[in-house]
């Protein structure tokens, strides 16, 4: 996947990272952080980095 800048591609991730926080069963994994959704989008990187599990990492 390409995008044109950075920005682009964080956007496209955090929305994916977005949909994903709000599973449930995701939120069961061990290792999950206690706190709000929006924190852990802020502090994220997707892709690459995540402030929990990374779902681009689990199959």
């Amino acid at each position: 996947m390409t995008f044109p800048n950075d920005e682009a591609r964080r956007a496209h991730f955090i929305e994916q990272l977005r949909e994903k926080l709000k599973d449930l069963a995701f939120r069961k994994i061990e290792g999950f952080p206690i706190g709000d959704d929006e924190d852990i989008l802020a502090l994220s990187d997707p892709p690459y980095y995540t402030a929990c599990p990374n779902p681009f990492l689990i199959q």
